[in-house]
C-alpha cells in the first residue's frame, strides 16, 4: 500500500463527503424536507409509502459515517450542522425517523454521543431506536424494510445491527440488540440460498417464498455488515463468517474487486468491496481469529484496498459502485459514484488508526512475497 497515495485518497473522499452533507444542511436543501415532513405529519396531504426524500437516507447516512469515523475537526463541524437540522424537525412535533434505513444516520448519532460527547442528539437516538422496537413489536419480533410490505430483506440486517448491539453497549438497551439477534437467526434459518449459501435479497413473511438474488454484490455486502457485528459479540458466530468470507472471496477478481453479482460476474463492484473490506478489517482489528487465519483475511484485506484505492478520482468519489436497485430481483446496470464513499472512508480511517491492523496486513505481504 502506497502511503501516500493512501493518505490523499482519504483526504479527498473526506473533502467531498463534507461537501455533500453541508449541502444536506444547508437552509434551501432542509427549507423542501421540513415541508415535505409537515405535509406529512400534519396536514395528511402525502402518504408516507410515497414520501422519500434522499436528503435524509442510508445514502448519506453512510456518508455521515465515513465523516464520522473520520473525527476531524471539519467532519464534525458538519455533522451537527446537518443534525441540529433534525433536531428543529423534532422541536417542532414532527418524528424524523420513519424507515429502518434511516437507522445508518442513527448509528453516526451514537459516535457522536459516545465518542465526542454531543448529548444533544440523545432524543434522535432514543427516537430511531423506538422506532426499530415499533416494527418489531408489529411483526413478530421482525424488522421489515417497508411497513406496508411484509418483506425481510438482507439490507435491513446491515442497516441495524450494529446500532442494535451498540446501544446495548452503551445505554443497556437489551431489547434492541435482541431485535438485531432476532434478524440473523431468522435470516439464516429461512432465507439462505442452499445453492450459494448466502441469502435471498428479500423473503416474503405472507407466503414464505424468497426474492431476488442471493448473489446480490451489495445485498452481500449487508450480510456480512449485520453478521460481522454480531461475531464481534458472540464468538458463536465466527465460523459462520468465516464461512462466508471464504465463499465471497473465492470470487475476488486480480485487482481485489467484488461483483456486482458474484455469480454472473457483470462489473466489478466498488460497493459489496468496501462493505467486505471494512468487515474483514473490523474481524482483524479485534483479532477475531487465529493467527493463520487472520493472514488469509489480510490477503483479502489488501486485494480489497488496492481496488478502492484505484476507484478514487481527484474529486474523492469512489467509482466503479453499482447503481440503487429498483426491488429485489431489479439491479442497476449503471456504474459509478453512488454508495461507497462512506464505508470507504471508514476503512480507510481504521488503516490509519489501527497499528494492529496495518501489522496484520504488512505480515500478510510478507507471506505473499
Amino acid at each position: 500500500m502506497k502511503q501516500k497515495e493512501f493518505e490523499l485518497c482519504t483526504v479527498r473522499i473526506e473533502k467531498d463527503l463534507i461537501h455533500k452533507l453541508a449541502a444536506a444542511a444547508s437552509i434551501s436543501a432542509f427549507l423542501p424536507f421540513l415541508k415535505k415532513k409537515f405535509l406529512k405529519y400534519k396536514l395528511k396531504k402525502l402518504d408516507w409509502v410515497h414520501f422519500t426524500d434522499k436528503s435524509f437516507s442510508w445514502i448519506n447516512g453512510q456518508y455521515a459515517l465515513g465523516l464520522a469515523a473520520s473525527g476531524s475537526s471539519p467532519a464534525i463541524r458538519t455533522l451537527c450542522r446537518y443534525y441540529d437540522k433534525l433536531l428543529l424537525v423534532r422541536k417542532l412535533g414532527i418524528p424524523v425517523f420513519e424507515l429502518p434505513d434511516q437507522t445508518v444516520h442513527a448509528e453516526a448519532m451514537l459516535i457522536l454521543y459516545e465518542r465526542f460527547r454531543k448529548k444533544r442528539y440523545r432524543p434522535l437516538i432514543r427516537e430511531a431506536a423506538e422506532l426499530l422496537k415499533r416494527i418489531a413489536a408489529e411483526n413478530g419480533g421482525l424488522v421489515i424494510y417497508w411497513p406496508p410490505e411484509k418483506e425481510i430483506l438482507v439490507d435491513t440486517l446491515g442497516m441495524i445491527a450494529d446500532f442494535c448491539f451498540q446501544s446495548e453497549n452503551v445505554f443497556g438497551d437489551k431489547e434492541l440488540s435482541a431485535i438485531a439477534a432476532e434478524q440473523l437467526l431468522f435470516t439464516q434459518a429461512h432465507c439462505i440460498d442452499p445453492e450459494s449459501g448466502l441469502p435471498f435479497h428479500a423473503y416474503s413473511l405472507e407466503t414464505g417464498c424468497p426474492g431476488g438474488s442471493s448473489t446480490w454484490g451489495r445485498g452481500v455486502g449487508w450480510y456480512l455488515l449485520g453478521l460481522t457485528a454480531r461475531a464481534e459479540r458472540d464468538a458463536a458466530w465466527r465460523d459462520r463468517l468465516l464461512q462466508v468470507f471464504k465463499r465471497v472471496f473465492q470470487t475476488q477478481d486480480a485487482d481485489g474487486f467484488l461483483w456486482d453479482d458474484l455469480a454472473e460476474q457483470n462489473h466489478i463492484d466498488s460497493s459489496p468491496t468496501c462493505m467486505a473490506a471494512l468487515c474483514l478489517a473490523k474481524c482483524l482489528d479485534l483479532e477475531l481469529f487465529p493467527p493463520e487465519q487472520s493472514v488469509e483475511l489480510a490477503g483479502w484485506l489488501n486485494g480489497c484496498i488496492s481496488a478502492l484505492l484505484s476507484s478514487v478520482n481527484e474529486a474523492g468519489e469512489v467509482l466503479n459502485c453499482s447503481g440503487e436497485c429498483g426491488g429485489a430481483g431489479v439491479y442497476s446496470q449503471k456504474f459509478g459514484n453512488y454508495f461507497s464513499q462512506g464505508y470507504t472512508l471508514m476503512l480507510f480511517q481504521m488503516l490509519e488508526q489501527s497499528e494492529r491492523l496495518r501489522r496484520h496486513l504488512n505480515a500478510s505481504q510478507e507471506v505473499t512475497q
